[in-house]
């Protein structure tokens, strides 16, 4: 094994406790975006509309 570069890895930082200001409720409330369902949903979405000749992009 090699040894870990502190510049990209710090190890003590890793092992501390959870950030207790964290708000994990905005978290939750926030986005769909990591949400499986919601991925597979919006990947069906943008499939119909390049069959359709839409980009999906704004211009």
């Amino acid at each position: 094994a090699r040894p870990v570069d502190g510049r990209i890895f710090d190890p003590q930082k890793a092992l501390t406790p959870i950030d207790e200001k964290f708000n994990w409720k905005a978290l939750d409330e926030n986005s769909d975006m990591d949400h499986p369902q919601q991925m597979l949903k919006d990947s069906r979405e943008l499939d119909q509309k390049l069959r359709d000749g839409k980009s999906g992009r704004k211009e």
